[in-house]
């Protein structure tokens, strides 16, 4: 399994009911940039989908299925899923307040056809 990077921060457990921002998400592999969108979603939980990758749903409070994996500090978004450890920037902080922040995180093999939860899909670079 990888190991999370440190954030310039010590990160926290969001309040409940905090609100996470994805906006303009770039999904990084290394230092390039894999797939990206022009577009914010905002909510308690928000997600990604990511062509050949899945969808990443992200939650500011714990839910069934969801694993505290991810850290938002800043506009930088660190999650791991699996062995995988994924980057995205956005171009806006992630969490409101200053810090880093704890959310958690749940990785489908496809997005669901019906969903309520605020998404974006990426596009290939």
């Amino acid at each position: 399994m990888q190991g999370m990077p440190l954030p310039k921060h010590i990160p926290q457990v969001p309040r409940a009911g905090t609100q996470v921002h994805l906006q303009s998400p770039e999904f990084m592999k290394g230092l390039d940039v894999l797939a990206r969108v022009d577009g914010v979603v905002t909510g308690t939980q928000v997600a990604l989908s990511v062509p050949g990758k899945g969808q990443f749903i992200f939650s500011s409070q714990p839910e069934p299925g969801f694993r505290m994996e991810a850290i938002a500090d800043g506009s930088r978004l660190l999650f791991v899923v699996g062995n995988d450890l994924n980057d995205v920037f956005c171009s806006a902080p992630i969490v409101d307040h200053d810090g880093s922040w704890y959310l958690w995180v749940r990785h489908e093999n496809t997005a669901p056809a019906h969903s309520s939860i605020p998404s974006l899909e990426l596009s290939l670079r």
